[in-house]
Formats: C-alpha cells, structure tokens, sequence
C-alpha cells in the first residue's frame, strides 16, 4: 500500500472508538514516560464528547482503516496543532508529514505545538520541518506533569513531500 491510499477527512462521532484505540495505542508506545491521568473510557468519552464536536479533528484512513488523526485549533491569535497521533507500524514511512502537510494547509500562521521534551523522535520530526522551539516548560502546566516544549513556526513553508510505492 502506499501513501497514496491516504485520505483525510472530518472526524465524525462514529470514529471515537478508533481515535480512542489510536490514542491509547500511540501513547502507550512512544509516551510511556508521560502517564495516562485518566482511565481509558474517560479518554474515550473526551475524544466522543469534546474533541470530535470541537470539530478540527481529522482521520488519517489508510486503505479504509484509520491509522491517525491530529486536530487543529486557533486561539490566542496561533493557529495550534493539538493532537497529533499515528499507530506505531504506521511511523516512519511518511504519513506523518503528509499529516503535518495537511494541518499546516489548513491552520492561520503562526503555528503553535506543545510537545514532551523527552519525545525525541517527535521533536526530531518537527525540527525538520521548520518548528523552533519557543519555549521550554517544567511540565506544571500539563496533566502529566512532565517537561515540555512550546514549538512553533512563524510562516507557511513548503513541506516536501515523497511519495512512496
């Protein structure tokens, strides 16, 4: 399958589940040093009741299953990339910048993303494609409580995109 079989669309109220199940599954994986402060139907009811009705949310469908979504807001005079997930066989093969691609295309700049210091494949991922970071946190800011990083990126670039077979 290559990336050409990606769609992106509106999350709709019938995705919770597999956002939910892309969610705990990417966390679980790549952020285990961040824990979870709330149970897995709690994060469900909050992907069911807030996220996917705050609209923004995209899913990521590769051959019809979903693989990832991220979702997008503005506030604070930013465009802001708040959620940004894929399952872990998904990674490294180019869908996320195809993601990152889409989000860009669609968010107002400055573009604005808070993400763990400890994540380093994710920072890595930004940095290559023009995020800086802005500012470093001691964590008391999130639920997790675990050092952070404020991201951003001041204006449209191109992403260069490969398409795989």
């Amino acid at each position: 399958m290559s990336l050409l079989d990606l769609r992106i669309r509106d999350a709709g109220p019938h995705d919770a589940a597999a956002l939910t199940r892309i969610y705990l599954v990417s966390r679980r994986t790549f952020l285990d040093y961040a824990p979870l402060r709330h149970t897995d139907a709690e994060i469900h009811d909050w992907i069911a009741h807030v996220l996917i009705p705050g609209g923004g949310t995209r899913v990521v469908e590769r051959g019809g299953r979903a693989v990832g979504f991220y979702a997008i807001d503005f506030r604070d005079g930013c465009g802001w990339l708040d959620q940004f997930y894929l399952l872990p066989d998904d990674v490294g093969q180019g869908m996320g910048t195809m993601m990152l691609a889409s989000a860009l295309s669609e968010l107002v700049f400055p573009v604005r993303l808070w993400c763990f210091r400890a994540n380093s494949r994710a920072r890595r991922f930004y940095e290559r494609h023009g995020f800086i970071a802005l500012q470093f946190s001691d964590g008391s800011l999130n639920e997790e409580g675990v050092p952070d990083i404020l991201y951003g990126i001041e204006e449209r670039r191109r992403i260069l995109l490969t398409l795989g077979q």
